[in-house]
């Protein structure tokens, strides 16, 4: 007899601990809002040329596009198109190494480039805007080369 009691005090305590448990777990108060989760865009640039000057002369152009992988949610205006600020941060990033010249690129140097690019980018659009520049064209035409092939044709 004294067993179906413990067991009948064992069974009504484990309801009474589940109902409790229960009810604890369904009105609790919601986590505290945090930021919204990041919507990262890609934003590919069109394809551009960019003079490399050495000693004042032009010796050959950089031609290259670029995608820069950027949080929509920290654009200043949510209307605002990002394209002009990406080329012009790509454009400054690669005028501003011309001096390290183009035509003998080391992978360490695409990576500071890169770099370079999204630092420039959040320097003018806020800071965290572009997470990643990845580069999807680089090339390197000296000056006399784009004269022979332009009369090749």
């Amino acid at each position: 007899m004294m067993k179906y009691l413990m067991v009948g005090v064992w069974a009504v305590l484990a309801a009474l601990g589940g109902a409790y448990g229960g009810h604890a777990y369904v009105t609790r108060p919601p986590p505290p809002a945090t930021e919204s989760a990041a919507q990262i865009t890609q934003f590919r640039t069109d394809m551009t040329g960019v003079p490399i000057l050495q000693r004042g002369q032009v010796t050959g152009y950089v031609v290259f596009q670029m995608v820069l992988e950027a949080d929509v949610n920290k654009f200043a205006d949510p209307k605002m198109d990002p394209q002009p600020y990406f080329m012009d941060a790509a454009f400054r990033a690669i005028f501003e190494n011309t001096d390290r010249g183009f035509s003998d690129l080391r992978p360490k140097d695409l990576d500071k480039l890169t770099g370079d690019v999204v630092r420039i980018a959040n320097e003018r659009m806020g800071e965290g805007v572009v997470k990643q520049a990845l580069i999807e064209q680089l090339n390197f035409i000296r000056r006399d080369e784009i004269r022979q092939n332009w009369f090749k044709k």
